[in-house]
């Protein structure tokens, strides 16, 4: 984990120092990119991983504050607020780029929040992130309603082998559990998916990013309610915790979530995503002590072994097209 942080440290200080939003086709520049459009692609896909593996370490952190869960939602979605809106100023760029894309984005990326929020507050986490995991079947569904396309035989064997995965990973602590909750977390599962292509359909990284504050400082509206009508007890822990979730966790994690999802595609990221269902449980594990079963691992295996080959396929796929 704390190699994690520090090498998002590392991306997030190159990001600044190589002034990317003041011209958004330096994205899709081979120049820029030394070695054309594979090799932005290929790193779109590199940060990808590493926003995933930082939003697999909430289950860790949170654990570390004892306050409502909609009190820790607000607190960490306003520190991720001012991380994006410090990148943005870093760039010159001192206002939001609002358009339909851009609400939508946000709008999906803030209700999804305090969606889960509820979801892991009334029913297990295992069904929170079981059920959240299915955006990639909705982007799929988006992708080809939006496009009126039919989607390609090895995305839909890739999202099923992935979902498959995912299944086998939580299968021995899926719990029923209350039906709201499990209502509430499909239905964060399905608005992530909309924001994943929202982003994806920005003009340019400016857009994406202003969507995505949007969406956090929406999170932070909505559990203002709940900063006043509960205890806040700061502690050494909590207040280490809420930092790490906010900086690192939401704030970072979505700068180059922003710039993943622009340069690979909403679905390659939603796929890449799949790796925080399969990380989190490892990092409860190691710090809390919490064992993954035996189908837990195969799941896991799955996942990763699938999330590889595609990756391959993609990059073989976009080599081939960048030569022809």
């Amino acid at each position: 984990m704390f190699g994690v942080t520090v090498g998002s440290l590392l991306i997030f200080r190159n990001l600044l120092s190589q002034n990317l939003l003041d011209s958004p086709a330096n994205f899709l520049n081979p120049a820029f990119s030394h070695g054309g459009i594979l090799m932005t692609r290929n790193r779109g896909y590199f940060y990808m991983v590493i926003a995933a593996l930082l939003w697999s370490t909430a289950g860790v952190f949170l654990k570390m504050i004892d306050w409502h869960p909609l009190v820790t939602s607000s607190f960490r979605s306003a520190i991720a607020a001012m991380i994006l809106w410090a990148f943005l100023r870093k760039e010159k760029l001192y206002y939001l780029q609002i358009d339909c894309h851009t609400l939508l984005a946000g709008f999906c990326l803030g209700i999804t929040t305090v969606l889960f929020v509820i979801a892991n507050k009334i029913t297990t986490a295992a069904n929170a992130i079981m059920l959240q995991s299915v955006s990639p079947i909705f982007v799929l569904i988006f992708n080809a309603a939006r496009t009126k396309t039919r989607p390609l035989t090895s995305d839909l064997w890739a999202v099923s082998m992935v979902l498959f995965g995912v299944f086998l990973f939580f299968l021995s602590d899926l719990a029923f559990g209350n039906i709201l909750g499990n209502l509430s977390a499909l239905l964060s599962g399905v608005l992530f998916a909309g924001a994943y292509v929202c982003t994806a359909d920005a003009s340019n990284l400016h857009a994406a990013m202003s969507g995505v504050l949007l969406g956090h400082l929406l999170s932070a509206v909505i559990g203002l309610p709940f900063l006043l009508m509960t205890p806040i007890l700061f502690t050494p822990s909590s207040v280490v915790a809420i930092l790490f979730l906010g900086i690192f966790q939401l704030g970072i994690s979505y700068v180059l979530f922003s710039y993943a999802v622009q340069t690979c595609g909403s679905l390659a990221v939603s796929l890449l995503s799949m790796l925080e269902p399969i990380c989190s449980p490892i990092w409860v594990a190691l710090f809390v002590g919490e064992i993954p079963g035996s189908l837990a691992l195969l799941g896991g295996m799955l996942v990763l072994i699938t999330l590889f080959l595609r990756y391959i396929a993609m990059a073989y796929a976009t080599q081939n097209n960048s030569l022809s």
